[in-house]
């Protein structure tokens, strides 16, 4: 059996030359796709943007196909600059009217390039639903695994409330063969969308390369990681939160987005904060490694891959809000401050000068990645579903009974 893992996003992770940014979604594709291709005796291909003639790692037993971005194609060719602007509005404009007459998203362009019999797909967008799409009309099976919270609400909007997008969106989470997700609240959302959904936790290798772990007053800083952004990742609070703790370390691995805003957010940083625009994924491991705590601001997540690096080093997890499932709160790996920077910075403080305190929390949220993200358990729930959804013995048909409110 062939499997294609498409996430087109993934590109800066394989190749560091190649321009953009990564993050969770990414990586929990690229080490699913990883696994299954050294494990489940089938041949697995991971899809990204990227230069064919590029990077020529190669990756175990996975066959990395790599697919020039149309978008890197436009911003080579400078003649095109000045006719930029009018030609996507256009383009926009054809898009719209289009959409108030089709039945199912246009097929992704790209697909011709994939050699498969099931195709996953990471995330609830336009591309995804274009991907599921050309899957069907190539009779392939298809799988959406959500990546967000917001992945989820997107299942329960009318395309009055956010525009004509949402209609594909909720086509992609219904029409897919098959809707992985990664919290119990995503898949009561799905649920009540009138669509099937399975649980797979976000894996991780539990492994640790970089040495043992470390006992607390062994650690030097708080960590935190992501995008530079003010809206969903919030780099903003946490250089804030450096501010009202000027005596606390901090190391911000802030990926570098749009310019100006990377700029601006770089304007006034705190002198207790060593800022790092990118880190490999692997040199990553160093950073969790000697952190106190992970530090994290979001707006909405939906299993941060960032827990789990963190838990797998036994790094405490102090959050502004995000609680996914409340396993910060059921299982003691951290502290929630409930949308309250104050509290935050209170415990921020804390764990900088009594670390002590915090030696029972290392040791459970270590414990807590082991028994729930183990690589090897997590990857053949999914091997069991890929199999499953190709010989037609999954049911993941939309529900025909009453929704049921959840509360």
């Amino acid at each position: 059996m062939k499997i294609a893992f498409v996430r087109l996003q993934a590109g800066p992770l394989l190749d560091e030359n190649y321009p953009g940014d990564f993050g969770g979604a990414e990586v929990r594709a690229y080490t699913f796709a990883k696994q299954l291709a050294e494990t489940s005796g089938h041949e697995i291909s991971f899809v990204v943007h990227g230069d064919p003639q590029g990077d020529a790692r190669v990756h175990g037993l996975l066959n990395v196909v790599r697919i020039p971005s149309e978008k890197s194609a436009l911003q080579r060719a400078s003649w095109r600059k000045v006719y930029r602007g009018p030609v996507r509005f256009w383009q926009k404009l054809r898009r719209s009217f289009a959409k108030r007459w089709q039945t199912e998203p246009r097929p992704w362009d790209g697909y011709r390039h994939v050699d498969t019999d099931l195709v996953a797909v990471f995330g609830v967008h336009n591309p995804a639903a274009a991907v599921i799409s050309a899957a069907r009309r190539q009779g392939h099976k298809s799988i959406l695994f959500l990546t967000s919270d917001d992945d989820a609400r997107r299942a329960l909007m009318h395309d009055g409330k956010r525009g004509r997008d949402v209609a594909e969106h909720r086509w992609a989470l219904l029409h897919a063969d098959a809707v992985v997700v990664q919290t119990e609240f995503q898949r009561r959302a799905v649920r009540r969308a009138g669509q099937h959904a399975v649980l797979i936790r976000n894996p991780i290798v539990t492994r640790t390369d970089c040495g043992p772990m470390l006992a607390m007053d062994e650690r030097r800083y708080l960590l935190w990681v992501g995008r530079a952004d003010v809206d969903s990742k919030r780099a903003d609070l946490c250089l804030q939160l450096a501010r009202e703790c000027p005596d606390v370390p901090f190391v911000m691995i802030m990926n570098p987005t749009e310019p100006q805003l990377t700029a601006r957010l770089k304007t006034n940083v705190p002198a207790n904060v060593k800022l790092i625009d990118r880190v490999d994924f692997q040199a990553s491991e160093t950073f969790y490694r000697h952190a106190l705590a992970l530090v994290n601001t979001s707006q909405s997540e939906g299993f941060p891959n960032a827990f789990l690096q963190a838990a797998k080093h036994g790094v405490p997890i102090l959050s502004r809000r995000v609680d996914p499932d409340y396993v910060l709160t059921s299982h003691g790996l951290g502290f929630v401050a409930q949308d309250s920077m104050e509290r935050l910075a209170e415990m921020a403080r804390t764990v900088f000068h009594e670390p002590f305190r915090f030696e029972a929390v290392a040791k459970r949220a270590r414990r807590y990645v082991v028994d729930h993200h183990d690589l090897t358990s997590r990857t053949e729930e999914l091997r069991a579903v890929c199999e499953a959804v190709v010989a037609g013995t999954l049911s993941v048909q939309r529900q025909q009974t009453p929704r049921k409110k959840v509360a």
